[in-house]
C-alpha cells in the first residue's frame, strides 16, 4: 500500500511506495563519482562494476590468501589495501546485507583519491540497493464512480509517477512529487 506523502488538496495526492523494477549496480553507481566495486566473496550474484586492471589484481590477492588460511581475512585485506594505496585509490571493505540468510555479499568499494568525497555516498547508496530500499513517487487524482443505485466508489488512480530514487528524505520526494 502506498504510503501518503503530502495531501495537496482533496482530489490530489503524492504517494510513494517501493520501486520493484530490478535495477543492476550499474544502473545504481553514478558516472560521475568514479566509485567501483569488486565482488570478495558472495552468496549473491556477482555485483561487480570494477576495472579489469584492478579487479584482476585484487582477485590474484584473494587467490594468494585461501579461506583455510588462519587470519585470511584480516591477511588478505590488509594486503588489498596495501596494493591500493600502493596504486593511489582509496576503498572500504563493505559487508552488504538484505532481508534474508542468501542475500549477502562482501565487496570492495574503491574509487580514486580525486573522488574520494563521494566514496562513502555511494557505499550508502549500495546498501539501500542491496536492500531493496528504492522507491517510485506518484501524483495521484481521486475519482469518484457512482452506481445508478446511488452507490459510490472512491478510488485513486494514478497520474503521473517517477521511481529509482535510492536515499532520498521523504521532504526531497516531496519537492519531486510536485513537479510531476
Amino acid at each position: 500500500m502506498p504510503e501518503l506523502l503530502e495531501q495537496i488538496d482533496e482530489n490530489t495526492r503524492l504517494t510513494s511506495d517501493y520501486d520493484f523494477h530490478s535495477y543492476s549496480l550499474a544502473d545504481i553507481l553514478s558516472d560521475f563519482t568514479g566509485v567501483q566495486t569488486i565482488n570478495i566473496a558472495s552468496g549473491y550474484h556477482n555485483i561487480s562494476t570494477g576495472d579489469d586492471d584492478i579487479s584482476t589484481g585484487v582477485n590474484r590477492i584473494v587467490e594468494a590468501f585461501p579461506y583455510w588460511n588462519k587470519d585470511y581475512e584480516a591477511k588478505r585485506e590488509r594486503a588489498i589495501g596495501a596494493w591500493l594505496t600502493a596504486k593511489g585509490y582509496v576503498f572500504e571493505f563493505v559487508s552488504l546485507r538484505g532481508y534474508s540468510q542468501g542475500e549477502w555479499a562482501d565487496i570492495l568499494v574503491y574509487t580514486t583519491l580525486d573522488n574520494s568525497e563521494y566514496l562513502y555516498g555511494e557505499i550508502d547508496t549500495l546498501n539501500s540497493w542491496f536492500r531493496g530500499d528504492i522507491y517510485n513517487i506518484a501524483k495521484e487524482q481521486r475519482k469518484i464512480y457512482r452506481a445508478d443505485d446511488g452507490d459510490t466508489l472512491e478510488v485513486w488512480e494514478t497520474v503521473d509517477s517517477v521511481g529509482g530514487f535510492i536515499g532520498v528524505s521523504v521532504e526531497d520526494m516531496i519537492v519531486i512529487g510536485r513537479e510531476l
